[in-house]
């Protein structure tokens, strides 16, 4: 699951409590998943962890137990791949005036997927959680959000202050 950083950032996730997240597993998506990836999902994480509370429970002690699942384990590395992940996704798929919303973005966003939300959530999430990383560090001091309405405002906002957390952390 650690081998791929989007199987890593679900993986970082699994303990939120996001309906949504399981709807956003295509190639176009957060989490752009191909066939390959969703043979790597032994756990099924792509699926059964986001959407049964009871898999989601179990599994998650497991992996928050480092004395049981050692190298399995959630750790502040495999945090920091996550935070790495959700940064790029976000300036890469950011609606922009230099990147204009393709018909996709404007059909997703009719359908009440909100996958810049959910990525600005994932990020808050990951960020606290997160390792030292230069790769890490360097984006968050080039991450510039957009204009951004209503509840991605206080999105927007919180990934701001975990950014400040993160870097007076480390330094």
């Amino acid at each position: 699951m650690y081998s791929d950083s989007s199987l890593a950032a679900l993986v970082a996730v699994a303990s939120m409590e996001v309906d949504s997240l399981r709807f956003q597993l295509g190639r176009d998506h957060l989490f752009q998943l191909n066939d390959t990836h969703r043979a790597l999902d032994k756990l099924s994480f792509s699926y059964g962890v986001h959407g049964y509370p009871d898999y989601r429970s179990l599994i998650l002690e497991f992996l928050e137990d480092h004395s049981r699942s050692g190298i399995y384990a959630l750790n502040g590395q495999r945090y920091a791949t996550a935070a790495v992940y959700f940064l790029k996704r976000i300036q890469k798929e950011q609606i922009t005036p230099s990147n204009p919303p393709t018909t996709q973005d404007k059909t997703q966003a009719n359908h009440g997927i909100p996958w810049l939300w959910l990525g600005l959530k994932c990020l808050v999430h990951v960020l606290p959680r997160s390792d030292s990383s230069e790769e890490l560090t360097a984006l968050v001091h080039q991450l510039k959000l957009g204009p951004l309405s209503g509840e991605d405002d206080c999105q927007k906002i919180a990934v701001h202050q975990e950014i400040a957390r993160y870097l007076a952390r480390i330094e």
